[in-house]
């Protein structure tokens, strides 16, 4: 699922996540691609166009978000701003979350 869209409004990806209540709101560069969102607040984002990009990853009250390694063991608390995470990506990087 894109980053982006044609209207140019955030988006929100479909499936269950940490509450039941949330789900991700992610703006910014269009090459940035949403590979997994998985039950359990596991986000996978890639950047998809060969490009450097940035997106914000928008957090209600409460959750936090960390950034893990592959096989989704927790590595680094990811700083939220006014809850907001901006993430920025390498060309073809691909980034995994973990949403609590």
């Amino acid at each position: 699922m894109p980053c982006g869209s044609s209207s140019g409004i955030a988006r929100s990806a479909a499936g269950k996540t940490a509450s039941a209540s949330w789900r991700p709101q992610i703006t910014g560069t269009p090459n940035i691609q949403v590979a997994s969102l998985k039950p359990g607040a596991i986000l996978r984002l890639y950047e998809s166009a060969g490009a450097p990009g940035e997106v914000h990853l928008v957090l209600p009250a409460g959750l936090r978000a960390w950034e893990t390694n592959l096989v989704e063991d927790r590595q680094t608390a990811l700083p939220a701003t006014t809850g907001t995470v901006t993430l920025n990506f390498s060309p073809w990087q691909v980034r995994t979350l973990l949403v609590q």
